[in-house]
């Protein structure tokens, strides 16, 4: 079976175990993160991590045959001062000490080690499996070989095109401009058969990533244990306010096709609300024919005016913070048996209310757009884990959420959108984390469909969504995978994927639409489409490129 991956990091673990990327395992190899522990403790630390550490998604694990975004990235500085990462013994011994003395710029990282990484590896493959660089969807065959890999490129983070080598430097004076000038770089370099070799052509840039950059403010990201050590420039704390004027012309530069260009896409994940909202103003405004995109992504089942907050803080320690602690928020109910603990009773398969997922308005407006949505393999994003509280920038916090009434959950009325019985037969008694896993998986795909096609004919127009869209058409994968997730157990790395995608995933969301159905605010019953695997799986994906990517 092949697969359609929207977003992946195929070379990124492999390209960081030596300091001399010749001597760095291929990225067809399979990565063993290896821990330093006291008491022998490294192996048993490594099993617990190596869904996160080892690989995902490295090129001799995905399907031969399938179409992949390979996203690429240069690792941000303030990794380099998390205490738990010092814990990894076979990175390569400077990679983090230049990260800290800020030996290269992010550019130079991104080109001259993430990205080129991949590049030299494409030029010397070797055996059956071989692997295809895709600049355009003419490059994808209509009868894909089986050994081969086809692989379209992305950049996470706007912060890969900062030039100067000191960060604070990048974003005084006059050198923000020159990020700018280092995207039309890039543009007019993978636009030149002479040099598309070295500077491929991107489908899409991801605007933000973990670390605050010059563009745009971004949303939390990472388990708070990793935010002990702060930086001054580039942290995991978001402090910036929206989109810059720099963020917004990054933006324009990107859409541009100027002098013949190839448009390069926008993908609003790791923005953060502020952000995004600008974002959508901008598109819906200047670029209505142009889709976004939410490349690897969960959702909050919820709206960004009615989040279920349980406290707002404002912390003495980081004052530029907002820290927002969530209610547990689910949407459809199962029954817990008895057991000799005697936890019975109905409980909800929970979101992730983290403003980095998408809120009910945001599906709107992807859809809108005629736009796709990765859907992660992340089991934090899908909500299959408890959420932690998220830090919120002071200067973007949503004002209105500071005099709201702290939401009773569940919601009454018409918030309730979700039946109040358990979801029946299979679901009831079945405690194993694998099946869990693909529930919290169903459930947020079956939530993207409940909110576009609620969303049709609305009266007003800011809420509304086409007649003609039909959801299950802008629906992926977009795993993350060895993009540092905690995968799910269901499908723990690419090599799974022809299996998790299967008579289980459809049985499980069939059963979920029948009881979704039940309830009285379906109007309209959502239907599962026979082929909806296929679409999901592959179909989907190579239907948007073949629009969007020519």
């Amino acid at each position: 079976m092949t697969v359609f991956d929207l977003h992946c990091h195929p070379s990124f673990k492999s390209s960081l175990l030596n300091d001399d990327l010749n001597q760095c395992p291929t990225p067809i190899d399979f990565v063993d993160i290896q821990i330093k522990a006291p008491l022998g403790l490294g192996p048993c630390l490594e099993k617990v991590a190596g869904d996160s550490l080892d690989s995902q998604s490295s090129f001799g694990q995905i399907p031969g045959g399938s179409l992949v975004v390979a996203s690429f990235l240069a690792f941000e500085r303030v990794y380099a001062f998390v205490e738990d990462l010092k814990r990894v013994k076979n990175l390569g011994k400077n990679v983090f000490q230049n990260m800290k003395d800020e030996k290269d710029s992010y550019f130079d990282i991104l080109t001259n080690r993430d990205v080129a990484h991949f590049l030299t590896f494409l030029s010397k493959k070797s055996g059956l499996r071989q692997y295809q660089l895709v600049q355009s969807i003419a490059d994808y065959p209509a009868n894909p070989d089986v050994n081969t890999v086809y692989v379209v490129v992305s950049i996470e983070g706007g912060h890969n095109f900062y030039v100067q080598k000191k960060l604070l430097d990048q974003e005084q004076g006059d050198h923000p401009q020159e990020i700018i000038e280092q995207l039309k770089f890039w543009k007019r370099h993978s636009a030149d058969p002479l040099t598309a070799g070295q500077f491929p052509r991107l489908l899409y840039i991801t605007m933000t990533h973990h670390g605050q950059n010059l563009l745009a403010n971004h949303a939390w990201a990472i388990p708070i244990r990793f935010a002990g050590n702060t930086v001054d420039v580039g942290s995991f704390d978001p402090t910036g306010n929206g989109l810059s004027e720099v963020g917004e012309q990054f933006l324009r530069t990107a859409l541009s096709e100027e002098a013949g260009q190839k448009r390069i896409l926008i993908d609003v994940k790791h923005l953060g609300l502020a952000s995004r909202k600008r974002v959508y103003e901008i598109m819906e405004k200047d670029f209505p024919t142009v889709p976004i995109l939410a490349t690897h992504m969960g959702v909050t089942g919820t709206s960004w005016d009615q989040p279920p907050f349980e406290r707002i803080d404002s912390p003495a320690d980081h004052p530029q913070n907002m820290v927002v602690s969530y209610q547990p928020s689910g949407g459809f109910l199962r029954e817990i048996p008895p057991t000799d603990s005697d936890h019975s009773g109905l409980t909800s398969i929970k979101f992730n209310t983290w403003s980095i997922n998408l809120y009910d308005e945001d599906i709107i407006r992807i859809m809108r757009s005629g736009g796709l949505i990765g859907v992660s393999m992340d089991r934090r994003i899908l909500g299959a884990v408890g959420v932690e509280p998220e830090r919120f920038s002071r200067h973007d916090f949503p004002k209105n959420w500071l005099t709201m009434e702290k939401p009773t959950l569940p919601p009454k009325g018409k918030g309730m959108l979700y039946p109040t019985k358990a979801l029946p037969n299979q679901f009831d008694g079945n405690q194993s984390k694998v099946q869990q896993d693909l529930w919290a998986f169903c459930q947020n795909v079956i939530h993207l469909v409940l909110i576009t096609e609620l969303a049709k004919g609305n009266a007003d127009p800011e809420s509304a969504v086409s007649a003609s869209i039909d959801p299950w058409d802008h629906i992926c994968l977009g795993s993350d995978f060895d993009g540092l997730v905690s995968a799910i157990k269901t499908c723990p790395t690419s090599e799974q994927l022809p299996h998790f995608f299967g008579q289980r995933m459809k049985a499980t969301l069939e059963a979920m639409a029948a009881h979704l159905n039940t309830s009285p605010f379906i109007v309209n019953p959502i239907e599962i489409p026979a082929d909806v695997i296929d679409r999901l799986s592959f179909k989907n994906g190579l239907n948007f490129l073949k629009k969007h990517f020519n």
